[in-house]
């Protein structure tokens, strides 16, 4: 979990880089303050997500006959266990977002931040501060195209889910993906 703390400061500090795009006046209260509802959001969906798997986990156990059929259990345990660490994982990721969220207003560096998000994802400044301008803050904005990428899913879709009332972690946990390939794909925005 340090590694995410140290990718955080890499992005608040990014590098300067000439013909960045003014973004919008914010409210970095009222972006910190949504980025918290969101953890919250998620954190109810797993809360509701473990007790329905542990309810499944308990219908396998029960059906189980483990002579002769242990790679047909490992794969059943996968299945169920793979969208609940995905879901986890983009929970945990939300929090270090939310303390980016708040460095980048109170740092002044959401040029910086747009900078990154246009070098790693190749979208346009425009896309970005109509996304901003929109109210969508930075969390969702990042969650958003990682999860786009790994799931080859359009983002637009994916905030249609979000807006729609959605947690990110139920998002997460709705599409094949694993939680390494997620991690990786939002890492790849604090990387210099």
């Amino acid at each position: 979990m340090a590694r995410w703390a140290t990718l955080a400061i890499v992005l608040t500090l990014g590098t300067i880089r000439s013909g960045r795009a003014q973004p919008p006046a914010t409210n970095s209260g009222a972006d910190f303050k949504r980025a918290q509802t969101d953890m919250d959001r998620s954190s109810a969906y797993l809360v509701t997500s473990l007790a329905a798997m542990t309810q499944q986990l308990k219908e396998l156990a029960a059906k189980a006959q483990v002579a002769g059929q242990k790679e047909q259990l490992e794969k059943q345990l996968g299945e169920l266990y793979e969208p609940h660490n995905a879901a986890v994982t983009m929970l945990l990721v939300q929090t270090y977002l939310a303390a980016v969220e708040r460095a980048l207003a109170d740092g002044g560096l959401e040029a910086q931040a747009i900078d990154r998000v246009v070098t790693v994802w190749g979208l346009t400044k425009t896309d970005v501060l109509a996304q901003r301008e929109k109210g969508i803050n930075w969390s969702s904005i990042l969650l958003s195209q990682a999860l786009g990428k790994v799931a080859d899913k359009p983002t637009a879709d994916l905030l249609a889910l979000y807006e729609k009332g959605q947690s990110w972690s139920e998002i997460a946990a709705s599409f094949p993906v694993k939680a390494e390939t997620l991690g990786g794909e939002i890492e790849k925005v604090f990387k210099e």
